[in-house]
C-alpha cells in the first residue's frame, strides 16, 4: 500500500491543473485518472477559461480544436416561439483531446495511477482510497476533482446535494453548409436547455 501527502481524485481540467501547479518536489502527489470515462459534454472553452489559460502562459495546440469555429448561438425558445443570435466566442475543441493535453503538463515526478476511484475512507490521520481493481493507496490529504457526481463530495459532504440532469447524447453526419450552435429551451422536455453542436463533420 503506497502513501502519498497529496491524492486528487480526478484528472480532468481542475485536477490536471491543480496537479501541475503543486509543488511535486516538496510533497508526494498521486492523481487517479479514471481513463475509461469520456466526459460527454459540449467541449467549448468559453472566454473566461481561455483567460485562465493566459494567465498560465498556455497556448492551445491546433489539433486539440474542432472544425468549425462559430462566433453566435442561436437560442430557440419553443414555448414562445421565439428565436434569436448572440455572439458567443466560444473556442470548438474536442475535449479529450483538450483534456490530454492539459494532463501531458502534470511532473513526471507525480504518481499517475489508472482506475475508477470507489471508495474514500478517513481513517482520521490518513485517508484510503479504493479503486476499482482492487488497488488500495493511502494520504494526509484528498483534492476532490471528480466532477459533479463527485465521489470526494458524496463521501464527505452528504449535505450539499447537487441538481442531477440526464444527459441523452446522440451524434449524426453534419449534412448543413451553415453551421451553427443552437441553444433550445423546451420546458415540457427540461428545465434545462438543450443543445446542437458541429464538430468535425458531425
Amino acid at each position: 500500500m503506497k502513501h502519498f501527502d497529496i491524492a486528487v481524485i480526478g484528472a480532468g481540467p481542475a485536477g490536471a491543473n491543480f496537479v501541475r501547479l503543486a509543488d511535486s518536489e516538496k510533497y508526494k502527489i498521486l492523481v487517479i485518472h479514471n481513463e475509461e470515462y469520456e466526459k460527454p459534454c459540449g467541449g467549448l472553452l468559453s472566454p473566461d477559461a481561455a483567460r485562465v489559460l493566459a494567465a498560465y502562459d498556455l497556448t492551445l495546440p491546433a489539433e486539440i480544436l474542432a472544425s468549425p469555429q462559430i462566433f453566435a448561438v442561436r437560442v430557440i425558445d419553443l414555448e414562445n416561439g421565439l428565436l434569436q443570435r448572440y455572439p458567443r466566442h466560444y473556442l470548438n475543441m474536442r475535449r479529450s483531446a483538450f483534456d490530454a493535453w492539459l494532463r501531458s503538463f502534470i511532473p513526471p515526478c507525480v504518481t499517475v495511477a489508472k482506475g475508477r476511484c470507489t471508495e474514500i475512507k478517513d481513517h482520521g490521520a490518513y485517508f484510503s482510497i479504493r479503486l476499482s481493481g482492487g488497488e488500495i493507496y493511502t494520504a494526509d490529504k484528498i483534492v476532490g476533482a471528480d466532477g459533479a457526481s463527485s465521489l470526494v463530495r458524496k463521501t464527505f459532504f452528504r449535505e450539499n446535494k447537487c441538481r442531477r440532469y440526464t444527459a441523452i447524447q446522440q451524434q449524426f453526419a453534419a449534412t448543413q453548409a451553415n453551421a451553427f450552435y443552437s441553444c433550445i429551451y423546451d420546458q415540457k422536455t427540461s428545465p434545462a436547455c438543450s443543445w446542437i453542436l458541429f464538430k468535425d463533420g458531425a
